[in-house]
């Protein structure tokens, strides 16, 4: 069961018009990302980090939208 957080992101996700693939792979990057916020990691780190995973490796866009919709998400981040 999905936490009302987490419904929040993946419906920002869907309305940003990513395919989901593998919700629960998603989520965990979701959750390290949030984690790293809590840490004090600054935007610019994270999204660095972001843009070289897959599946958008070297897209700075896709990494925005997705530590976007991790804050406007997540309130402990």
């Amino acid at each position: 069961m999905l936490s009302a957080e987490d419904q929040m992101f993946i419906a920002r996700q869907r309305a940003d018009g990513w395919v989901i693939l593998d919700l629960q792979q998603m989520l965990r990057t979701a959750h390290l990302v949030c984690q790293k916020f809590r840490q004090g990691e600054s935007a610019q780190q994270v999204n660095q980090e972001l843009a070289s995973m897959p599946p958008g490796r070297g897209d700075m866009q896709m990494a925005l939208s997705f530590s976007s919709n991790v804050l406007l998400s997540y309130s402990e981040c």
